[in-house]
């Protein structure tokens, strides 16, 4: 974004200006009804923001490890089974419980 020749970018952005949709869509946000001008103003801005400086190699390993997937509790394959003490039997298969009548 920071090597692109600042005015030949906001002329690729200055058509949609003009279109004036009433809803802007994206891929990966929901439809945006009446936010052309903040959604354009911050394309407009773009060349001139501080460019992105990622992590060290240091720094990833320490994000990805706390990602790591907890150790399993007891149980066979994982699974934990709660013996009731009703007429429910209760299954928890990591985070999420499963209830049945018995």
């Amino acid at each position: 974004m920071h090597t692109v020749d600042p005015a030949k970018y906001r002329a690729t952005v200055d058509p949609i200006r003009a279109i004036d949709p009433s809803t802007i869509f994206s891929t990966h946000l929901p439809p945006a009804r009446g936010l052309n001008e903040a959604l354009l103003a911050m394309l407009h801005e773009a060349p001139d923001s501080p460019p992105f400086v990622g992590p060290d190699q240091a720094a990833l390993e320490a994000m990805l490890a706390q990602f790591e997937p907890q150790q399993r509790l007891g149980g066979v394959n994982g699974v934990r089974r709660r013996y009731p003490t009703n007429s429910n039997s209760t299954t928890t298969v990591g985070s999420t419980a499963v209830t049945r009548r018995l």
